[in-house]
Protein backbone atom coordinates (compact mmCIF):
# COMPACT_ATOMS: atom_id res chain seq x y z
CA UNK A 1 0.00 0.00 0.00
CA UNK A 2 2.48 2.51 0.45
CA UNK A 3 4.55 2.02 -2.52
CA UNK A 4 1.78 2.30 -4.35
CA UNK A 5 0.87 5.75 -2.45
CA UNK A 6 4.58 7.03 -2.91
CA UNK A 7 4.34 6.20 -6.43
CA UNK A 8 1.02 8.23 -6.97
CA UNK A 9 2.10 11.82 -8.66
CA UNK A 10 -0.42 13.54 -6.00
CA UNK A 11 0.96 12.00 -3.15
CA UNK A 12 4.56 13.14 -4.05
CA UNK A 13 3.80 16.98 -5.24
CA UNK A 14 2.40 16.89 -1.31
CA UNK A 15 5.13 15.22 0.08
CA UNK A 16 7.55 18.35 -2.14
CA UNK A 17 5.41 20.53 -0.52
CA UNK A 18 5.98 19.50 3.06
CA UNK A 19 9.93 19.40 2.93
CA UNK A 20 10.34 22.59 0.41
CA UNK A 21 9.09 25.27 3.27
CA UNK A 22 11.45 23.82 5.47
CA UNK A 23 13.90 23.97 3.29
CA UNK A 24 13.49 26.84 1.76
CA UNK A 25 13.78 28.66 5.43
CA UNK A 26 16.79 26.86 5.93
CA UNK A 27 18.24 28.49 2.45
CA UNK A 28 16.77 32.11 3.83
CA UNK A 29 18.72 31.60 7.28
CA UNK A 30 21.80 30.69 5.28
CA UNK A 31 21.31 33.75 2.71
CA UNK A 32 20.68 36.30 5.80
CA UNK A 33 23.81 34.83 7.75
CA UNK A 34 26.08 34.83 4.33
CA UNK A 35 24.51 38.55 3.41
CA UNK A 36 25.36 40.37 6.62
CA UNK A 37 28.35 39.09 8.20
CA UNK A 38 28.99 40.23 11.74
CA UNK A 39 32.83 41.50 10.64
CA UNK A 40 30.41 44.05 8.04
CA UNK A 41 28.86 45.18 10.34
CA UNK A 42 31.47 45.58 12.81
CA UNK A 43 34.52 46.89 10.86
CA UNK A 44 33.07 48.12 7.91
CA UNK A 45 33.78 47.11 4.20
CA UNK A 46 37.03 47.61 3.45
CA UNK A 47 38.23 46.19 6.44
CA UNK A 48 35.93 42.86 5.83
CA UNK A 49 37.52 42.73 2.57
CA UNK A 50 40.80 42.72 3.50
CA UNK A 51 40.19 40.15 6.31
CA UNK A 52 39.05 37.79 3.73
CA UNK A 53 41.43 38.67 1.03
CA UNK A 54 44.02 37.72 3.76
CA UNK A 55 42.62 34.70 4.73
CA UNK A 56 42.06 33.27 1.00
CA UNK A 57 45.82 34.53 0.05
CA UNK A 58 47.38 32.05 3.15
CA UNK A 59 44.69 29.33 2.15
CA UNK A 60 45.31 29.42 -1.82
CA UNK A 61 48.60 30.64 -2.32
CA UNK A 62 47.11 33.75 -4.16
CA UNK A 63 48.15 37.63 -4.17
CA UNK A 64 46.23 40.65 -4.79
CA UNK A 65 45.93 43.49 -5.13
CA UNK A 66 43.77 45.80 -3.71
CA UNK A 67 42.53 50.02 -4.19
CA UNK A 68 39.74 51.72 -2.65
CA UNK A 69 38.78 55.09 -3.47
CA UNK A 70 35.04 54.99 -1.14
CA UNK A 71 33.44 57.44 0.45
CA UNK A 72 33.49 57.37 4.03
CA UNK A 73 29.26 56.58 4.20
CA UNK A 74 28.11 53.78 2.20
CA UNK A 75 24.64 52.77 3.34
CA UNK A 76 24.37 49.81 4.52
CA UNK A 77 22.51 47.69 1.75
CA UNK A 78 24.98 49.22 -0.78
CA UNK A 79 28.12 47.55 1.32
CA UNK A 80 26.39 44.33 1.41
CA UNK A 81 25.45 44.23 -2.37
CA UNK A 82 29.20 44.83 -2.78
CA UNK A 83 30.54 42.34 -0.16
CA UNK A 84 28.22 39.71 -1.63
CA UNK A 85 29.58 40.26 -5.63
CA UNK A 86 32.89 40.56 -4.62
CA UNK A 87 32.81 37.38 -2.86
CA UNK A 88 31.10 35.22 -4.97
CA UNK A 89 33.44 36.36 -7.92
CA UNK A 90 37.26 35.43 -5.49
CA UNK A 91 34.96 32.26 -4.39
CA UNK A 92 34.15 31.63 -8.03
CA UNK A 93 37.31 32.56 -9.26
CA UNK A 94 39.12 30.26 -6.93
CA UNK A 95 37.52 27.52 -8.08
CA UNK A 96 37.61 27.46 -11.23
CA UNK A 97 40.10 29.80 -12.64
CA UNK A 98 43.30 28.30 -11.34
CA UNK A 99 44.33 31.91 -10.54
CA UNK A 100 47.17 33.05 -8.43
CA UNK A 101 46.88 36.78 -8.78
CA UNK A 102 43.86 39.18 -8.84
CA UNK A 103 43.40 42.96 -8.69
CA UNK A 104 40.17 44.15 -6.81
CA UNK A 105 39.20 48.01 -7.37
CA UNK A 106 36.68 50.27 -5.82
CA UNK A 107 35.96 53.73 -7.05
CA UNK A 108 33.89 56.11 -6.64
CA UNK A 109 33.30 59.02 -8.97
CA UNK A 110 30.13 61.50 -9.59
CA UNK A 111 27.65 59.38 -7.74
CA UNK A 112 28.95 55.68 -8.69
CA UNK A 113 30.68 52.87 -7.49
CA UNK A 114 32.59 50.85 -9.62
CA UNK A 115 34.02 47.30 -9.08
CA UNK A 116 37.25 46.24 -11.00
CA UNK A 117 37.63 43.09 -10.91
CA UNK A 118 40.97 40.99 -13.04
CA UNK A 119 42.50 37.68 -12.78
CA UNK A 120 45.47 35.96 -14.35
CA UNK A 121 43.26 32.55 -14.11
CA UNK A 122 42.15 30.46 -17.42
CA UNK A 123 39.21 31.89 -19.23
CA UNK A 124 35.95 30.45 -19.33
CA UNK A 125 35.52 28.57 -22.30
CA UNK A 126 32.04 28.59 -23.77
CA UNK A 127 32.33 25.96 -26.16
CA UNK A 128 33.16 23.56 -23.32
CA UNK A 129 29.92 24.18 -20.94
CA UNK A 130 27.87 24.85 -24.02
CA UNK A 131 28.35 20.76 -25.19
Amino acid sequence: MYKEWRANPKHKIIEFSVKTPDEIIQQIKNMVNEISPHLLESFGLLQTIKDFLKKTKNAFAITYSFNANLPCRLSALLKVIIYRILMKTIQSTLKHAQVNHTSIELTYEKNRIAVIYRDNGIEFDYSKVKN
